[in-house]
C-alpha cells in the first residue's frame, strides 16, 4: 500500500506575512538563576568626580574625552556621581562604554542644588566653594579668593573677623 502525501501550498500573501508574536507563555520570565544575583559592589563601581565650578553636566556627558585620564579605571555599568566645586548640582550617570582614552556616559538624573547663603562682613564674603576649597573668604570687589580651606562657615567668619584689618590694606 502506498501512502500519498498531499502538499498544500499557502497563498503568496500568507507566506510573506511576518511571524506571529511569541506565545503568551514566553512573555513570562523564567526563574532568576543564582549566578544573576550578586551584591552590587561585586558588579560595578561607584565613582565621584568634582568638576570645576561652572562646568555643566551636559558638557561632561557630551564629551567622551573628558574622562580620558581615568577611562582605564572605568568599566561599563559603573556609576559616576558628579558634584561640581560650587555644589550647584548633583548628577548621576552610568558608564555605557570605555576605551583607553574615552568613556561614554548616559545621564540618569540631575538635581539642581540651591547655593548656601554667603556670610558677608564688610566687602568680604564667606562662600562654600566645594570639597577642595571648602569655605573660602572672598573679596567682593574683584571676586578674589583671599583664604580658602575652612571646614565650617563659622571658622572662616572667625578668621575674617580676626584678619579684616590686615587684608583690607
Amino acid at each position: 500500500m502506498s501512502s500519498e502525501v498531499k502538499e498544500t501550498k499557502k497563498p503568496a500573501a500568507a507566506a510573506a506575512a511576518p511571524a506571529a508574536p511569541p506565545a503568551a507563555e514566553n512573555s513570562k520570565p523564567s526563574k532568576l538563576h543564582p549566578h544573576r544575583f550578586k551584591l552590587a559592589e561585586y558588579t560595578h563601581n561607584i565613582w565621584m568626580i568634582t568638576p570645576e565650578a561652572g562646568v555643566p553636566v551636559e558638557a561632561i556627558i557630551a564629551d567622551p574625552a573628558y574622562l580620558s585620564h581615568v577611562a582605564k579605571m572605568l568599566k561599563p555599568n559603573d556609576l559616576v556621581r558628579i558634584i561640581p566645586d560650587d555644589s550647584s548640582y548633583f548628577a548621576e550617570a552610568i558608564v555605557r562604554s570605555v576605551s583607553n582614552t574615552h568613556a561614554r556616559l548616559a545621564l540618569l538624573r540631575r538635581i539642581d542644588i540651591e547655593p548656601l547663603e554667603d556670610g558677608i562682613v564688610g566687602d568680604h564674603a564667606v562662600r562654600f566653594m566645594g570639597l577642595h576649597k571648602k569655605h573660602t573668604v572672598i573679596r567682593l570687589s574683584d571676586k578674589k579668593e583671599v583664604q580658602p580651606g575652612f571646614d565650617t562657615k563659622e571658622d572662616a567668619l572667625a578668621w575674617l573677623a580676626a584678619n579684616i584689618r590686615s587684608i583690607a590694606a
